[in-house]
């Protein structure tokens, strides 16, 4: 990839602006946007941006892991204050993770939880 390509990249991770990342990053104003759209259709750029955005992402955003142990830890009241249907939320979203339940079916294999006014089929 080139340093103009780079310095392309740089602005539009900045910005999203295609027309502005191509402009600073050198290109002429008049064919700004077109050169822009053609550089963003270019497989080693789709890459290169794509693998800036899961790092600027990784740090701002759980991941799976982190929000299952976060559900876990409420779940088991290792979170102070945690309220009753906080924990309860909890349970249903690691239940339906880990296939406990579906569709008011049981899933073969995986013990069914069975609320209040429901019936096995």
């Amino acid at each position: 990839m080139t340093e103009r390509q780079q310095l392309f990249c740089k602005h539009y991770l900045e910005s999203s602006d295609v027309g502005a990342a191509a402009t600073l990053a050198g290109y002429p104003a008049k064919t700004a946007q077109y050169t822009g759209s053609r550089l963003l259709k270019n497989p080693r750029i789709q890459k290169y941006i794509q693998n800036k955005k899961e790092l600027q992402l990784g740090e701002k955003v759980a991941n799976g892991e982190e929000i299952l142990e976060f559900l876990t830890q409420l779940l088991r009241g290792d979170i102070p204050d945690a309220k009753t249907t906080e924990k309860l939320k909890a349970a249903e979203l690691l239940g339906r993770r880990h296939l406990l339940f579906a569709d008011g079916k049981a899933v073969e294999g995986k013990e069914r939880i069975f609320f209040r006014g429901e019936q096995e089929i």
